[in-house]
């Protein structure tokens, strides 16, 4: 198998659902630390806040893929996907941002890309 990446899927839950609402932590938890951590190159994003308490989703265009997030505060729950390709491990950056948001429920899927 020729090895395109690594994508990563979670469904997640928070108890704090006042972080499902606020884009900017997030974004800047991608866009900052998370990614230098691991040397991966944030390219462009693009955020839609759906305003009041309804959640927001957000992409990060990255050099090696991309990093995407949905929420619904409502439900203090999330879905997101990083997918990256090369040597890097998506699994441990997406770790790091459930860690950060204080989410201790979710499901984590690795999926190897390539064929």
């Amino acid at each position: 198998m020729i090895n395109l990446g690594k994508h990563v899927l979670v469904n997640g839950k928070t108890e704090s659902p006042e972080i499902l609402q606020d884009p900017s932590f997030i974004q800047s938890l991608m866009t900052e630390s998370t990614f230098k951590d691991h040397g991966i190159t944030v390219l462009n994003f693009i955020w839609h806040d759906f305003g009041d308490g309804f959640g927001f989703t957000g992409i990060v265009l990255l050099a090696e893929s991309h990093w995407s997030i949905h929420t619904w505060p409502e439900y203090c729950a999330f879905t997101m996907d990083l997918y990256t390709c090369g040597a890097t491990n998506p699994a441990i950056m997406a770790i790091k941002i459930l860690e950060e948001i204080g989410c201790k429920e979710y499901d984590l899927k690795i999926i190897e890309r390539g064929f």
